[in-house]
């Protein structure tokens, strides 16, 4: 038996007995990436830090919603890309009922961001967002101010996902649509996987 053969045959067999334990392993992970793709829906409500006292509107909660779709590459960074829908306004229907001065807000947005991983359920979350807005300044019934332009958006918060594919969220989050509106929300969220 030659030197080769004498350390060759032992190290083949090592390394075929190290990639068979290791599959159910390389599956696992394989597992977690298949869920790359989710769905997201958010509920939030907050406050509007804006120069509009001026123009007569005192309204400073607001309220808003968001739908996304989110891309992972890895299980760290991911993207998205979305929609948000708020208002002015507190979350109580008394106030909806009677005020007349209101501030609308939509925007259609990408976000870019990283999941810090801190075990197999639970994730602390940063993203960032462009958004495309549209705003509207209702006083007395009637439009005040009405503009679009391009805004920003920051979201930090924890992802907590049971193990099926349904996840839950809580997050805080700041977007500024313009140099006049800037808006510091609270609240959390729903995800599905796939």
């Amino acid at each position: 038996m030659n030197l080769k053969t004498k350390y060759l045959i032992p190290l083949s067999l090592k390394l075929f007995f190290l990639s068979v334990i290791s599959q159910p392993a390389l599956a696992e992970n394989n597992a977690k990436l298949e869920s790359r793709h989710s769905l997201e829906i958010n509920l939030l409500a907050g406050e509007l830090d804006s120069d509009l006292a001026q123009l007569g509107f005192n309204d400073e909660d607001t309220k808003h919603y968001s739908l996304s779709y989110n891309y992972k590459f890895d299980s760290g960074f991911y993207t998205g890309i979305g929609y948000l829908d708020g208002e002015s306004g507190s979350l109580s229907l008394v106030d909806d009922l009677f005020g007349e001065d209101e501030l609308v807000y939509d925007a259609i947005y990408v976000k870019g961001g990283y999941q810090y991983l801190l075990s197999q359920r639970q994730a602390f979350f940063a993203d960032v967002s462009v958004l495309r807005y549209d705003v509207n300044l209702l006083l007395n019934g009637e439009s005040s101010i009405s503009e679009n332009g391009t805004g920003l958006g920051l979201t930090v918060g924890w992802r907590y996902q049971p193990g099926n594919r349904i996840g839950f969220q809580v997050a805080i989050d700041n977007i500024q649509l313009n140099s006049d509106f800037d808006i510091l929300s609270v609240g959390g969220g729903l995800s599905y996987s796939f």
